[in-house]
């Protein structure tokens, strides 16, 4: 056993543990705030599950010297780190996959358009459709497949560092769409500006895990060039769980906006009186398809209580409505502070 192998272990589990609990809290508030659960909570909950196990992975791998000079492994404990690290790659791929899903769906939330929908929905195939290549390219990468984590057994494998590099660079790509996509359509949102831009931070916050993806690509460079890949394999291992937790957290961070306004209003209202009248509930709730009565027009003026009127925003309307419901809430906190 390694400080270094110790040490990435322990950042794994401590980093998957925020993960865990930060989803606990997403879908507490989910479920008893806003009083709905999509997709996109079933999708970030999986990947906390696989996330777990990237955490097992390396903690096994930890049990077989990561970290450790090549030199210093016995043939048993060779094979066993690189069948774990095998092993390791397909729950990363899951993982990060559902996390960059449930983003995309949680912008089909709010995204109104024809063609910001299409480009949420493209993204999401693309997604999944590269998260099945690459696993079977996984698959396929020795023949036969021991050979990938052997040394006496001969094989022949294809280039997997290059089918790696592309991978990281699909990563870094797809986080910085991401990142851009929902801009525009929270633009146009007709709220208070210091609103509007603290939504938007929120969102852009999730471009953080497009750094993760670059320096775990460095490492991945580093691992390429050495001849000692026991102990490079380290960087690699270690920066596949801070991407995968961080774009779990970064997923969750726009779904905690209504739990934040009910403990800290002033954090995201744009004044006190504002925020004492909205603390009571979340102040941006924004409907799905899914949602009963939404296609009702007689629901568009009142709350799920069944009170019309006042500075709440309605549950259960369609995305048009909730923008128009917006727009007169704003009006209304303009003429009150007139008054």
């Amino acid at each position: 056993m390694t400080d270094r192998g110790s040490h990435a272990a322990m950042v794994s589990i401590v980093l998957t543990a925020l993960a865990f609990l930060i989803v606990g809290i997403r879908t507490i508030s989910r479920i008893f705030l806003v009083k709905r659960f999509g997709l996109d909570d079933g999708l970030i909950l999986a990947a906390v599950c696989f996330s777990i196990g990237l955490s097992v992975t390396i903690e096994i791998q930890r049990s077989y010297n990561l970290g450790e000079h090549i030199t210093e492994l016995t043939l048993d404990q060779y094979e066993g780190l690189f069948k774990s690290s095998f092993a390791c790659t397909f729950v990363y791929i899951a993982g990060l996959t559902c996390a960059k899903d449930s983003i995309a769906y949680q912008y089909l939330r709010f995204f109104q358009t024809r063609t910001s929908r299409f480009m949420a929905w493209s993204l999401i195939g693309l997604v999944t459709t590269f998260c099945v290549i690459n696993w079977i390219c996984s698959l396929l990468a020795c023949q036969p497949l021991s050979s990938y984590w052997t040394v006496v057994q001969k094989g022949h494998c294809f280039n997997i560092y290059a089918f790696w590099f592309f991978s990281a660079g699909f990563n870094i790509v797809t986080d910085i769409v991401l990142c851009i996509l929902p801009i525009p359509t929270l633009m146009t949102l007709r709220m208070p500006r210091k609103q509007k831009y603290s939504l938007i931070f929120v969102f852009v916050l999730g471009g953080f895990g497009c750094v993760t993806s670059v320096l775990r690509l460095i490492k991945l460079y580093e691992m390429y060039n050495s001849v000692d890949l026991s102990y490079d394999l380290l960087g690699p291992v270690l920066w596949s769980s801070i991407e995968v937790n961080t774009g779990i957290i970064c997923a969750c961070l726009p779904a905690l906006k209504p739990l934040l306004t009910l403990i800290s209003p002033w954090l995201l209202h744009s004044s006190s009186r504002d925020s004492s009248r909205r603390s009571r509930q979340p102040s941006f709730v924004v409907a799905t398809p899914e949602m009963k009565n939404y296609s009702n027009p007689t629901t568009a003026g009142t709350s799920e209580s069944g009170e019309s009127g006042g500075g709440e925003i309605p549950v259960g309307i369609t995305t048009s409505q909730l923008e128009a419901a917006l727009s007169k809430n704003v009006e209304r906190n303009v003429a009150q502070e007139e008054v």
